[in-house]
């Protein structure tokens, strides 16, 4: 049986052969995404550790998913 769409995309990201359920691989993402519930809570403990600045800060993308429209100002 062939691989399945994702485990191509990983493969080629992982510069392996092939991929299967259970590998563990080593890539490097195109995009980094956070949403409004997990980025606040990312950048706090960016903070607590004393990270100032982001690696390929161009490769983040923040998106609005979960409370739009706002229930409040804040």
């Amino acid at each position: 049986m062939g691989n399945t769409a994702i485990e191509k995309i990983l493969a080629s990201k992982a510069d392996v052969e092939s991929t299967s359920a259970g590998d563990i691989l080593s890539v490097k993402p195109d995009v980094i995404m956070g949403h409004d519930l997990t980025a606040p809570h990312a950048l706090s403990v960016f903070k607590q550790i004393g990270l100032e600045t982001v690696r390929n800060a161009e490769k983040i993308v923040l998106v609005q998913d979960h409370f739009q429209p706002a229930n409040d100002i804040k």
